[in-house]
């Protein structure tokens, strides 16, 4: 009786284990990136647009490798949006808010392309549709200072 009784507690105690370990990597996966992180996964986008951009000026791709990477590139942008309007909202931050408006222009900017004819100017287009994160990426680096200011308030004040 008490080895069975010593099973069922094992089981259990596995069961809950096997729990924790699920909902911490539920938490982890849902959590918010921090302003750098933030500021370095808009980065990336740029970079990868910027090679998008280079790429097509250099040997132009058929219009189906075309719309893919385009596509691509408008699902990370999208991401990044989400997360940045969200963070905004989470942290009720104006300056983030704007950055999130300024990715969101950039995304209507890129949109008509998506699907679009293709035309001699496209990309002329699409890069000045780029250029627009420069100026997410000063918003996030003014809140980025703003933050290490904080930072350096709080530790002269404790």
């Amino acid at each position: 009786m008490t080895t069975e009784l010593l099973i069922e507690y094992c089981i259990y105690a596995a069961v809950i284990v096997i729990g924790i370990v699920i909902l911490g990597a539920i938490h982890r996966k849902g959590r918010l990136p921090g302003h750098g992180e933030l500021k370095n996964r808009i980065l990336a986008w740029k970079v990868a647009a910027d090679d998008f951009l280079k790429e097509e000026e250099t040997a132009p791709s058929g219009n189906f490798a075309y719309y893919k990477r385009l596509s691509k590139l408008l699902y990370k942008l999208d991401k990044i949006m989400f997360v940045t309007s969200t963070l905004a909202e989470k942290e009720r931050d104006m300056e983030i808010a704007q950055a999130a408006n300024g990715l969101q222009a950039v995304g209507q900017a890129l949109l008509p392309y998506k699907f679009g004819k293709r035309e001699e100017d496209t990309l002329q287009k699409i890069r000045a549709a780029v250029a627009g994160v420069d100026g997410v990426l000063v918003l996030l680096d003014q809140v980025i200072l703003r933050d290490s200011g904080y930072k350096a308030h709080r530790k002269q004040k404790g």
